[in-house]
């Protein structure tokens, strides 16, 4: 019971409750000073096109894409180039992997315990429990990155 629990909350959250999403802080601040400084930005998400038919089978991805463009994300975003959904979490890492990524935010420890995670890129667990992995490090808000960044 408690995993339906979870799944039919998850439908709500990134379906209907996504109205009522906002950026987190200090995110724009960071978006701004890595476009400054000529970073390229780009999301990588494992979401489903649609969420399960038992809960309305919620449409995730253009949900997401929605609530992106309206946001402010999108004036660092492009979401014709640099928005990539996968189908699960070995897809996601492939993506990461071929993005030639040198720097990664992500909330689930599970991307980072995956064993063909590519360890070679500066990697940030946000707002999640410690998981004891020795190369990630984690943060409670996005001004800490920019804190990294001009110590390293």
């Amino acid at each position: 019971k408690s995993e339906d629990d979870w799944t039919s909350a998850q439908s709500w959250i990134y379906g209907v409750g996504l109205e009522h999403a906002q950026v987190s802080d200090f995110a724009l601040e960071l978006l701004e000073n890595l476009r400054t400084n000529g970073w390229d930005i780009s999301v990588h998400s494992h979401k489903t096109v649609n969420g399960p038919l038992q809960y309305g089978a919620v449409p995730l991805r253009a949900l997401a894409l929605d609530w992106l463009s309206k946001s402010n994300l999108s004036l660092y975003i492009d979401v014709e180039r640099g928005l990539h959904f996968y189908d699960d979490l070995d897809s996601k890492i492939d993506g990461i992997r071929r993005a030639n990524l040198s720097v990664y935010v992500d909330d689930l420890p599970a991307v980072f315990q995956h064993p063909n995670y590519p360890r070679e890129i500066i990697s940030y667990l946000y707002k999640s429990e410690s998981t004891h992995i020795h190369w990630l490090k984690s943060i409670s808000n996005f001004s800490e990155i920019g804190v990294s960044f001009e110590n390293a």
